[in-house]
């Protein structure tokens, strides 16, 4: 079975970037991945705050969309990059969605946009379907993360040292605790809580995880 959506109540709806669903991104959230990616169309902080601050995706997409705000010159070089981005955020921070994608097995997503010959499949199914093409790259990745253990913990590495300790910061330690934090940082925010919350974890990295969060 082929996985097509366009419109957010669609069956599998939640696949558009209108759907509203929070991303963060270098420590910006915003309201939805199509606030992100038209935002990124610009190096103007004047055009850029302002789809962030458009009250639905829609608005945000006219917007970007403007030939009266220019685009940043290296826009199609890096449009790609930004939208696989916006997707991987959105999916590896919302549980449900998550589940929703790996759901999918290794079915063919298409977006059925019948007008977007590149995000989407065209009116006549000739367009690129890039955006679909995304989804089932971040749909491999999702997987074969779930299928590798994590990290080893830093307070289970070095059950001595403190999060400041200087220990961390040379050798074997350092890279500790960079694959953790990467770890970390890549996981969900009710996962987040949980490993968080979890009697296992030390009260002195529990207070480092909550600054993360």
């Amino acid at each position: 079975m082929t996985i097509r959506f366009y419109r957010v109540d669609d069956e599998y709806g939640n696949f558009s970037n209108f759907a509203p669903f929070p991303v963060t991104i270098m420590g910006t959230v915003w309201q939805t991945s199509e606030h992100y990616f038209q935002a990124r169309k610009f190096t103007s902080n004047k055009v850029m705050l302002s789809v962030m601050d458009a009250a639905t995706p829609m608005e945000a997409a006219k917007i970007g969309r403007n030939p009266s705000n220019e685009l940043r010159n290296d826009w199609e070089s890096i449009k790609d990059e930004v939208m696989r981005e916006a997707v991987a955020a959105k999916f590896s921070q919302h549980n449900d969605l998550r589940k929703l994608l790996l759901s999918t097995g290794d079915e063919e997503i298409i977006e059925a946009s019948p007008r977007d010959y590149y995000w989407g499949e065209g009116e006549d199914g000739t367009g690129r379907n890039e955006l679909g093409k995304i989804l089932m790259q971040v749909r491999t990745e999702l997987r074969e993360k779930e299928l590798q253990p994590p990290p080893v913990e830093p307070w289970i590495f070095n059950s001595m040292a403190e999060p400041y300790d200087f220990f961390w910061s040379q050798g074997e330690a350092e890279q500790v605790v960079v694959k953790w934090n990467q770890y970390f940082s890549s996981l969900s925010k009710e996962q987040k809580q949980k490993v968080i919350m979890s009697d296992e974890t030390p009260t002195e990295w529990k207070v480092i995880m909550k600054k993360l969060n």
